[in-house]
């Protein structure tokens, strides 16, 4: 093939590289990445369109998609301008992934549904396809229809075989067990959660890795099981700070800051919240922000702190509104 006619072939060693780094050492991947967008921007919109899209998909996994969003909104109309309709598929999709995580639910909804029209005027890539539907499903799950998120994300597993990706697979599957849990099915979770570890270790997916371990830390706990689940944690811990995934690192945090609570040292617990709001403030996770304000409130409350304990309430309460304000629109 003529190289000058086919620029991505070029670009192809290096989109390998990204692929290879980006669960285990997504700061490389990010390097290669930014490489790729200096020496492609003005001459190969293509290139420039591989490349942001696998930026997008790190930096949410970094838990700093907000800082994607530029590259991607330019990826977005050099996807359209090239007519590329399976990477504006993908692209369409990291974005309503960042805004998702940073609680504007109307526009993740809104690009959501527009990938997956892309995808059904053009035929696009399957994987794309299960992305959308698990993004939507979490919509849905923060809106309270569990059954509707349950129903979407099943359908996203019995696409994933014409995948053949582990990571996606595992994605779907912890989303399907968070599922579960939400409807009070842990041991149905347990088991999925259990297959995922195991899927994880063998392929070194280090952030989902973490997750997994989140997920039975969380049904330990729910459970009674504290030393197992605090196990859990900090295995999660160490698997989420590998690969620098700052939002399970706050979920862990405040999953141990229960575990802490639940056995009376709230001390700890305050302390363990405190870790994990820094985290969520720093990196815009506002949507987790607001429980984990609640929840420090109650335990300085029950350390007798009332003054940090009101604080802690009217922080809640303000993260709270402002949340709302961009979830307006989210389905009933």
């Amino acid at each position: 093939m003529n190289s000058q006619r086919d620029p991505v072939s070029q670009w192809q060693t290096v989109f390998d590289r990204i692929d290879a780094a980006m669960h285990v050492d997504p700061e490389e991947a990010l390097k290669l990445c930014k490489q790729v967008f200096v020496e492609s921007y003005l001459w190969e919109p293509p290139v420039y369109v591989r490349a942001a899209e696998r930026y997008g998909k790190i930096m949410d996994h970094l838990g700093r998609s907000t800082e994607a969003r530029d590259s991607l909104l330019a990826a977005q109309q050099a996807a359209q301008g090239s007519c590329l309709p399976i990477y504006e598929a993908k692209i369409l999709e990291r974005l309503a992934r960042g805004y998702y995580s940073g609680g504007d639910y109307r526009r993740a909804i809104q690009y959501w549904d527009s990938c997956i029209a892309v995808i059904k005027q053009t035929g696009g890539d399957a994987e794309t396809w299960i992305l959308a539907k698990v993004g939507l499903a979490q919509v849905y799950k923060g809106a309270g229809d569990h059954a509707a998120a349950l129903a979407m994300l099943t359908e996203a597993q019995a696409r994933t075989v014409e995948v053949g990706d582990p990571h996606l697979d595992v994605k779907v599957k912890i989303n399907l067990a968070v599922g579960l849990i939400e409807l009070e099915r842990p041991q149905e979770a347990a088991a999925i959660l259990e297959e995922t570890f195991r899927i994880c270790s063998e392929h070194q997916l280090f952030d989902y890795l973490a997750e997994s371990n989140l997920y039975l830390g969380k049904i330990a706990l729910a459970d009674g099981a504290l030393e197992r689940a605090m196990a859990y944690l900090e295995a999660g811990l160490a698997a989420a700070r590998q690969v620098n995934f700052r939002w399970c690192e706050a979920h862990i945090f405040a999953v141990k800051a229960k575990v802490f609570a639940r056995s009376g040292n709230f001390e700890m617990a305050l302390q363990a919240v405190k870790e994990a709001q820094a985290i969520a403030a720093a990196d815009g996770f506002v949507d987790m922000l607001i429980q984990q304000h609640f929840d420090a409130a109650e335990y300085a409350a029950a350390l007798n702190d009332f003054a940090t304990a009101f604080v802690e309430y009217k922080a809640g309460h303000a993260c709270e509104q402002r949340l709302h304000v961009k979830a307006a629109g989210m389905p009933p």
